[in-house]
């Protein structure tokens, strides 16, 4: 490959900012048996940044300081972050410590946060990441921060508050963030998937009352089965309804000496269900910011925001790369 597998800069800058990015490829790009060795990297389908997993491609780790870059290397198509960054600071980080100096930490998106991640690479180095919202306790800790208790900032419109946790068995810092622009933006996104959701749970219940059941039980099972697929609302009445009919099935009202049997009908009514929406409003807007850094002093909450939202210089770089007119994005690979 023409990119440089690694390369080093003077870099001056307090923070690391490690990311990744996909570069699509067109081709088959087979490589012989046994000839492997002789390939650096493999051109191959991965997680497409892009949204292009149609297309073969190679990846680039970039570590940028300030808005320079400091390192660069290229990697195999199906190479995945949630690896990559711990065995780059693995083979790399020594050295590159000894020339950037001791006192320099590292930023990365959520992917680095693992408990494997974490405990292999704390000891030796200073990191700052984002806690990935699935984890059960960063869902805790989200629902339960209260925005007003929160101490205001410089940076308008975030306001923070830190607690020590062990994730990993690794003690480290979360900075809780909340951010205004975040929460009008992330509440309209919910108010839209409430909207969405309620037009489709009235064709559910439109369609579910109309459904004949043998029994009352089938009924309600059923009822409960389709309020299972909803996550806004839910079932507020119902209204059970019964008719007789014919054992045979045939047409017409039955005889009051003819075999029937009794049909059962639900007519269901609904609204939204305010703890579940209560309970995902109250995480809009924020996320949680970790570092092993626990002595405030070194790196206060606010550096530490300032320094998660500076891995804007990383994506800056690849969108340098992908510019059409520098011409990265435009490969030509000889056979």
């Amino acid at each position: 490959m023409w990119i440089t597998a690694n390369a080093y800069s003077e870099c001056s800058g307090r923070f690391l900012h490690g990311d990744t990015s996909s570069m699509n490829l067109q081709g088959e790009y087979k490589h012989e048996e046994g000839d492997l060795d002789a390939v650096p990297i493999e051109i191959t389908y991965g997680f497409s940044k892009d949204g292009r997993p149609d297309l073969k491609q190679f990846v680039i780790s970039l570590v940028m300081s300030d808005s320079l870059p400091v390192f660069i290397q290229a990697l195999s198509g199906n190479t995945s972050d949630k690896n990559h960054f711990r065995e780059m600071v693995k083979e790399y980080g020594q050295s590159l410590q000894e020339k950037w100096g001791e006192d320099k930490i590292w930023v990365w998106d959520s992917a680095v946060y693992s408990e494997k991640n974490l405990g292999e690479i704390s000891e030796d180095y200073t990191w700052i990441t984002r806690v990935p919202e699935t984890l059960s306790e960063a869902k805790e800790v989200l629902e339960n921060s209260d925005t007003e208790k929160m101490h205001s900032t410089a940076l308008n419109g975030y306001r923070l508050f830190s607690t020590e946790v062990e994730y990993g068995s690794v003690k480290q810092r979360w900075v809780v963030v909340f951010s205004e622009k975040a929460f009008v933006r992330e509440t309209k996104t919910l108010e839209r998937k409430i909207e969405k959701e309620k037009e489709q749970v009235e064709k559910d219940v439109w369609h579910f009352s109309n459904q004949e059941f043998h029994s009352l039980e089938d009924a309600q099972k059923a009822a409960q089965e389709m309020e299972k697929g909803w996550t806004y609302h839910k079932i507020s009445a119902t209204e059970v309804r019964t008719k007789r009919k014919k054992k045979d099935g045939g047409p017409g009202r039955p005889r009051k000496d003819e075999p029937t049997l009794t049909i059962y009908r639900i007519k269901v009514e609904f609204l939204g269900d305010k703890s579940v929406i209560e309970k995902k409003t109250l995480k809009k807007g924020k996320f949680i910011v970790a570092t092993n850094e626990l002595d405030s002093e070194k790196l206060s909450d606010e550096e530490a925001l300032t320094a998660y939202k500076e891995q804007q210089y990383a994506e800056r770089g690849f969108r340098f790369l992908k510019d059409p007119f520098f011409f990265a994005n435009s490969m030509f690979l000889e056979e």
